[in-house]
């Protein structure tokens, strides 16, 4: 008998090289995906980061509040830097930097340029104020263990939780709602020490929790690991569990193709409701509170699943809006998509938006904004695998 069982063991191993299953009681990956390889988070080198409205945003800083992680005692956090500020009516200016980036092997693949972060200096007011702080410390996700999917066994997992509001939105005991305000033309009209304190370049534009898994630099990972593993891979999965009431939540893949800071990389979604831009079938996966769920991502374009029901897609809205408004003759993010470079990718994200979880949209006046709303989220996530052919 212990020789059977030493062989079901050997096999068991064999197997989920083979085909990335597993035969420890968890569920298989979803029907219908291509078999081969999986690198689990425990064998790459992820440079985990999670950012708040603390973070550098559209306007200003917000005042969700975020728990669960602990600042690193000598990094800052990481923004991507720009080759030159956008002009408008020219297309080829603001995008990412990029540098060619060689590995201990000899090889060299390109990547894009980060810098520390700087946050917002309050004494300035928006525009002037953007990037004229202090630099942001780097927030690292702390792990708690928790019971997993299979109800019997812990798992290692990140923790989240807090609140999500839009700054101005509310009173401090949260039962009187004001409507943010917005102004006509901000450029002629700038924010001033007159502008009413509901006045949306005060808050932030999209309230917003981000977890980032980035692949580390040449320094930090001489052989380039996990930017190769990323670049080779076609999909990733990971579980999640959203202990509180939400309508969805997104993951998304950064590209360098897509306007930087816009929001128009295609995404995936998951949660109750697919909300207004995730689609059944092709970028939404169904998720009830407070179970666990196991999401599935395709990123590669030329893998089937792509266009769903694994598949990523850009944002609805960007769809309905094309992007000439505030970038003339610039290409849209859908014809983008259409011829996606996956090896273009720079990190993965796991967002949690007030946007899509009882925060609304403001008005006309009110650009680039949620002008009230307010989200309580409780959120736990592991086990992200890439997924290989």
């Amino acid at each position: 008998m212990k020789t059977l069982k030493n062989m079901a063991i050997i096999a068991c191993v064999l197997l989920y090289g083979a085909l990335a299953t597993t035969c420890n009681g968890n569920p298989e990956p979803p029907p219908d995906i291509t078999p081969g390889g999986v690198v689990s988070e425990d064998e790459l080198n992820w440079v985990w980061e999670i950012t708040d409205d603390g973070n550098q945003t559209k306007f200003a800083a917000g005042i969700s509040i975020l728990e669960g992680y602990t600042e690193h005692p000598t990094k800052y956090s990481q923004a991507f830097k720009l080759s030159e500020p956008y002009v408008r009516g020219e297309p080829n200016t603001g995008w990412y930097a990029k540098r060619m980036i060689q590995a201990s092997d000899g090889s060299q693949l390109e990547a894009v340029e980060t810098q520390d972060a700087r946050g917002y200096d309050p004494d300035l007011y928006w525009p002037n104020n953007k990037e004229q702080g202090e630099l942001i410390k780097m927030k690292v996700p702390s792990k708690e263990w928790t019971i997993g999917p299979d109800g019997i066994t812990e798992v290692e997992a990140f923790h989240f939780w807090g609140t999500l509001m839009q700054r101005g939105s509310e009173s401090e005991n949260s039962d009187d709602w004001v409507l943010r305000t917005g102004v006509s033309n901000p450029t002629t009209s700038p924010l001033g020490p007159n502008s009413p304190d509901t006045d949306y370049r005060r808050g932030c534009g999209w309230p917003a929790i981000s977890l980032y898994a980035t692949p580390p630099d040449e320094i930090e990972e001489p052989d380039q690991k996990t930017r190769y593993a990323f670049m080779d891979g076609y999909g990733y999965t990971f579980w999640v569990k959203g202990d509180k009431d939400y309508s969805s939540y997104r993951t998304s893949v950064e590209n360098w193709d897509y306007r930087p800071n816009e929001g128009h990389d295609p995404g995936h979604w998951y949660g109750p409701a697919a909300g207004r831009d995730g689609t059944p079938a092709l970028n939404y996966t169904p998720a009830t509170v407070g179970e666990w769920k196991q999401i599935t991502v395709i990123y590669d374009p030329f893998h089937p699943q792509f266009n769903g029901p694994y598949g990523m897609d850009v944002p609805n809205w960007s769809k309905m809006y094309d992007i000439q408004t505030n970038y003339p003759n610039d290409r849209e993010p859908s014809v983008i998509r259409e011829t996606h470079d996956k090896n273009h990718s720079i990190r993965i994200a796991f967002s949690f938006m007030l946007q899509f979880n009882n925060g609304n949209e403001g008005s006309a006046n009110i650009e680039y904004s949620v002008d009230n709303g307010r989200h309580e989220f409780d959120v736990w996530l592991y086990g992200l695998e890439i997924l290989q052919y």
